[in-house]
């Protein structure tokens, strides 16, 4: 299992040390170089998320013949732009979606990409028992 993670807030990054950890595998960082600070750019990242925009992203490649975790936050109920592009290189149907979310939920279509979608709303934010 290879286990990337997305996270402008570091809640993402929390929950992808917890599996981790769990099981014994390197997470890897999905970086788009941009700084997501503030609330004029938590709106910019709003409005590209919803206008399913890509960003240039780097990450460290894997084998796509591996399953893939995949945690990362849900923006304007979809995935944030670094998610979309890393989407682009990977045979979705092998990855297993952690999404967290304040309230809303990814749409059924988008959902239907992945193996597998576990999501993770509210305040108390703790990693799927079965990824543990």
């Amino acid at each position: 299992m290879k286990l990337y993670y997305f996270s402008r807030s570091g809640e993402s990054e929390e929950i992808a040390r917890l599996i981790a950890e769990s099981n014994h595998v390197e997470m890897h960082r999905i970086d788009d170089k941009k700084n997501w600070d503030g609330k004029i750019n938590f709106l910019k990242a709003g409005a590209m998320a919803s206008k399913r925009e890509q960003l240039p992203i780097e990450y460290q490649k894997s084998c796509n013949d591996e399953d893939i975790v995949l945690v990362f936050p849900l923006w304007a109920s979809t995935f944030p732009p670094a998610i979309r592009s890393f989407l682009q290189d990977f045979d979705t149907t092998k990855i297993t979606a952690v999404i967290l979310s304040a309230a809303t939920s990814l749409n059924v279509k988008e959902m239907n990409l992945f193996l597998k979608v576990y999501e993770i709303k509210g305040k108390d934010k703790k990693p799927p028992e079965e990824l543990l």
